[in-house]
């Protein structure tokens, strides 16, 4: 709830303030817990945004293909299906063929997304010093989508790197 203050001003309104004044030993808690909050990223984002959507999904027809039903299981199902067997054939030579890229393209984007999801750790803790919850939803979010989650934190890295150097350029002159 906004906090007035009964001031005398020139207009004769009262002036508000987003926050309720709190004594000075809480301004540094205060900030952290406001920076932490601002730098938390949304969920939604997977969902909302086409790009991430896509990579979710794509990731999901790759755990299911890898993980759940194995590469034999994969050629044996996609065989049963005189369309999806022919289409595939045709496309990748085999179903074998496409089986086998299913796999390697899931592990490949697991390892990826391990050292895009440890990069963005790296810069949320030592460029933008965020706390251990905002950062692990950074984590997580990065290793199921990978790129466009990790672009969003080097945005947020670079905005800070130039306001940093502009800060550091005005207390030069």
């Amino acid at each position: 709830m906004p906090h007035k203050s009964h001031g005398n001003s020139s207009s004769g309104h009262c002036a508000h303030h987003p926050f309720p004044i709190i004594p000075h030993t809480q301004y540094r808690p205060r900030l952290i817990e406001e920076h932490n909050k601002a730098l938390m990223p949304r969920v939604s984002c997977l969902i909302t945004e086409s790009y991430s959507l896509v990579i979710v999904v794509m990731m999901v027809l790759l755990t299911y293909g890898t993980i759940f039903l194995g590469e034999e299981t994969l050629v044996s199902e996609l065989n049963q299906s005189a369309v999806a067997g022919s289409t595939i054939s045709s496309i990748f030579g085999s179903t074998e063929t496409f089986a086998y890229l299913v796999k390697v393209s899931f592990y490949f984007a697991v390892i990826a997304h391990a050292f895009e999801s440890a990069y963005v750790v790296y810069l949320c803790k030592t460029k933008l010093k965020m706390s251990t919850a905002p950062m692990l939803l950074w984590f997580l979010l990065t290793n199921c989508v990978g790129f466009p989650i990790a672009s969003k934190i080097m945005t947020l890295a670079s905005v800070h790197d130039k306001a940093k150097a502009k800060k550091n350029e005005s207390k030069k002159v």
